[in-house]
């Protein structure tokens, strides 16, 4: 896939921090890409790169946020894609919930998984996994965490959010409104 994209795109996206994990880590894999630009003869400067964080926990209360990471939809979206490679978890030293070619799109089959095997799955996923998983707060400070990629090199965003999933109707409508304010406060910062 790699290898298409550096011969035909002209970018490139990936989830955060699903697989950039860090910023550290997305200039890692920028770099790879850009290496396998240049050896294509094709110049990096003309080539994006895009973050998909749809992995976001947005809410101003943070005992909602705390409810939030306990949620068992929380927790098993982390199961699944928490780190898409789960090896990936190796790297920050946890052992993976799957093993480690385990991969959602290839061998997750939810229809043909039972409440004990449910909750068997659920009780791998711990707490420091969850949090490693989103980009979680108020508005202003998933802005400020998702800054800290836009400053390596990110050249755009799609920016969503979990927590309509977890919360009730009335608080999860005003979803757009966080997703806007942290769109918002990412473009402020484009003009300093």
């Amino acid at each position: 896939m790699i290898d298409i994209t550096t011969s035909y795109a002209d970018g490139f996206t990936t989830a955060g921090p699903f697989v950039a994990s860090s910023p550290e880590r997305w200039v890692e894999i920028m770099d790879d890409v850009r290496g396998q630009l240049i050896t294509k003869g094709r110049d990096p400067e003309n080539f994006d790169f895009g973050l998909f964080p749809a992995c976001c926990l947005i809410h101003e209360d943070e005992n909602v946020l705390d409810r939030a990471l306990d949620n068992p939809i929380t927790r098993w979206s982390t199961l699944a894609l928490g780190r898409i490679n789960q090896a990936d978890w190796r790297r920050e030293g946890i052992e993976p919930p799957m093993p480690d070619s385990w991969h959602y799109a290839v061998n997750l089959l939810p229809m043909k998984i039972g409440e004990a095997e449910t909750k068997d799955l659920l009780g791998r996923v711990t707490r420091e996994m969850v949090e490693k998983s989103w980009f979680i707060g108020t508005p202003a400070q998933v802005a400020e965490q998702l800054q800290r990629f836009v400053d390596v090199g990110t050249t755009w965003m799609h920016i969503g959010d979990l927590m309509p999933m977890v919360l009730e109707p009335e608080d999860a409508a005003e979803s757009s409104r966080r997703v806007i304010e942290v769109s918002a406060a990412l473009k402020a910062n484009l003009s300093h």
